[in-house]
């Protein structure tokens, strides 16, 4: 029994069990699809709607926040101590670094959680089927998440807090695929940066399946 719709790429009709309908909705033969992601072929078999969540571990976040703590600590305790040895000599000094490690330790209890918090619910989640993207973050869990066509979008390597929702959190920096989309022609905010791809494996994935759909990659010097 052969497939009615050809392979997108190379537009040979062959039997249903050589054929996969990936997420776009279009039909792609295996070996088009296995030349582009060794093992696409039988993980869009098994899922036929594509999500993924970006990763929150709790325990990175925190030594991420901690460490930047740590070095906006140290310049407070060299300036207050310069200050301090400065206009009451050592014993100013003393004071000086005491009362700049009071104030990080105060600063970090308050600020920190705030900032891991809303690390978390800036983390996204992009999901596609018959080439329908679906996105949210979760801090609008209840507002539920827009869609866009997937014709709509662009795409290109880059890294995770060149997100838009991520870009002054605590977010890990990491290689991501970023997917592009204006959401509208005089869009306020410009072009909307969602990052997906957050492990090797599904960046081969993500990066594959936007070729083979033929979603544009984005080219910085040609603009493309």
């Amino acid at each position: 029994m052969y497939q009615n719709e050809p392979c997108r790429v190379c537009s040979r009709a062959m039997a249903v069990d050589y054929m996969v309908r990936l997420w776009d909705g279009q039909w792609y033969c295996r070996d088009c699809v296995e030349a582009a992601c060794p093992g696409l072929f039988s993980y869009a078999l098994k899922h036929p709607r594509f999500e993924e969540s970006a990763p929150f571990v709790r325990g990175d976040v925190w030594r991420i926040a901690l460490r930047l703590e740590a070095w906006i600590a140290l310049f407070f305790v060299l300036l207050f101590g310069a200050i301090g040895y400065e206009q009451h000599g050592l014993m100013g000094a003393i004071v000086g670094i005491v009362a700049a490690v009071m104030s990080a330790t105060v600063q970090a209890a308050v600020q920190l959680p705030m900032f891991v918090w809303v690390t978390r619910r800036m983390m996204p989640t992009v999901g596609v089927v018959d080439g329908l993207v679906s996105f949210h973050r979760g801090i609008c869990k209840k507002c539920g998440p827009w869609t866009a066509p997937l014709r709509n979008f662009r795409w290109r390597v880059g890294r995770s807090r060149q997100d838009t929702g991520l870009r002054n959190t605590l977010a890990p920096k990491q290689p991501v695929v970023l997917l592009l989309f204006r959401r509208g022609r005089w869009a306020i905010f410009g072009e909307e940066r969602i990052a997906c791809g957050w492990t090797e494996k599904t960046r081969r994935i993500w990066t594959a399946f936007l070729t083979l759909a033929g979603v544009p990659e984005y080219n910085e010097k040609g603009r493309g």
